[in-house]
């Protein structure tokens, strides 16, 4: 799918400097659903952390949701998408060390 495409939604437009604030929020609603899924153990961690790159999002969209939390007030805007990064970075860095050894 093309990131310029309609259908593509806000995923792509996160990492091209025309992403708009709508499409960031967007983006930030549906990632910390996500996010609260694989907590709840509704999705699977590790099929998940395996396949999307959401540590990726999260350096993408980091400063946007310090910025958030700061003009609301709200500490806990993105939280679990916060946690979910953390683990799939880790995830990641076992995969790689695994797949060094």
């Amino acid at each position: 799918m093309l990131p310029d495409s309609d259908a593509a939604g806000p995923y792509p437009s996160a990492f091209l400097s025309h992403a708009s604030n709508g499409d960031n929020l967007v983006l930030l609603s549906r990632l910390e659903e996500l996010s609260t899924s694989i907590l709840e153990g509704i999705v699977p961690e590790d099929q998940l952390l395996a396949t999307f790159p959401i540590d990726t999002y999260w350096t993408s969209l980091r400063a946007e949701v310090v910025d958030i939390r700061r003009r609301t007030g709200n500490v806990r805007f993105s939280e679990h998408f916060q946690q979910v990064a953390q683990l799939a970075a880790g995830h990641r860095k076992l995969n790689i060390a695994k797949a060094i050894a």
